[in-house]
């Protein structure tokens, strides 16, 4: 009976755990790996040899000093490579500020604490093994203030906007450059650009008729160096071209007055003689008209001068009135 129970409750744990391992509860209990998310999949390989290669190279740094720095690649080779740190085509000197690290995932570290002066330099790390050599390089360098950079010129300017040119500062370490402007009369210094990679800065927005000057300083790491000379003064005109319109205008001019020219006929007029009556008409009652002469108006401002107009009036027909014929006397009788 004991027996029975013991294979029972066996078989009950058995089916347990069977029941855990498909749920993936147990997988707390398993062994877990180290995770290297730095190693790239490039890396794995299989059974067969091969040369050393660097996944991750070493990259340059600049530094203040006094900063910490760490130097990391990642060789892989088969057989493992052995590693050898060179300073300046020397064996590293190792120090109390330095530590050498061979991590797990085969990344290859050197770890300075405090960097000085003397930990300026090129630094190489090689990678050996019985079927090549092969090495990543990089470089230190401690960051200084930039020298002054040339002195600004004024190749081209347009209304306003002026290109502004510089020759670089004899910087080796990365830097930019701060551009600024000062009108004529004036004591505070405007900043134009900052952060300028290139030798030459495009300046818009410039007040006409003003006088300026500029200069320009190289920054790094280590801080804004001295300014450069100040450039030339610059001007730019204040006159614009006059626009020409295209509605033409129209100008009006009074005109010239012509004073009246008066002109003298010389025709002589005869005048028409009055028609004769019959004779036996006693009396005869003729009009005799006198011809009118009409002179034009003299001309006006604007005519030009006419010949006068002669305008003779129609005689009227005469009317002639026949006389009564006197009576006849009365015979006078006389006795024998």
């Amino acid at each position: 009976m004991a027996s029975l129970k013991s294979e029972t409750s066996k078989g009950g744990e058995v089916e347990r755990r069977s029941r855990w391992d498909r749920w993936g509860l147990t997988r707390g209990k398993r062994d877990k790996t180290v995770s290297q998310p730095d190693i790239p999949t490039a890396i794995t390989r299989d059974g067969s040899n091969f040369a050393p290669v660097f996944h991750i190279k070493l990259r340059d740094h600049v530094l203040l000093e006094g900063d910490p720095v760490t130097l990391s690649c990642l060789p892989a080779g088969s057989p493992h490579p052995h590693i050898a740190w060179v300073k300046d085509k020397k064996p590293l000197e190792i120090d109390t500020r330095m530590n050498l690290i061979a991590c797990p995932d085969g990344r290859q570290l050197v770890m300075i604490m405090q960097t000085t002066r003397k930990d300026a330099g090129l630094y190489e790390c090689m990678a050996t093994n019985p079927l090549g050599v092969v090495s990543s390089s990089c470089t230190i360098s401690l960051a200084r203030l930039p020298n002054r950079p040339g002195t600004p010129e004024i190749p081209q300017k347009y209304k306003d906007t002026a290109l502004v040119v510089w020759r670089p500062s004899d910087n080796l370490a990365p830097c930019t450059y701060s551009l600024e402007r000062k009108a004529e009369g004036e004591s505070l210094w405007l900043i134009v650009a900052t952060g300028v990679a290139d030798c030459y800065y495009n300046v818009v927005d410039l007040p006409p008729g003003v006088s300026f000057r500029f200069r320009v300083a190289c920054v790094n790491k280590a801080g804004q160096g001295p300014y450069s000379n100040l450039s030339d003064n610059v001007c730019l005109d204040s006159t614009e071209p006059t626009k020409t319109s295209s509605t033409p205008v129209v100008v009006q001019t009074a005109p010239a007055v012509t004073p009246p020219v008066v002109m003298t006929s010389s025709m002589t007029v005869t005048p028409i003689k009055p028609a004769q009556s019959k004779p036996a008409a006693t009396t005869a009652q003729t009009a005799t008209a006198t011809p009118t002469i009409t002179l034009a108006k003299p001309p006006t401002a604007k005519t030009a001068t006419a010949t006068p107009t002669i305008t003779l009036a129609k005689p009227p027909s005469p009317t002639v009135t026949p006389a009564k014929p006197p009576a006849a006397p009365s015979p006078t009788v006389t006795p024998a």
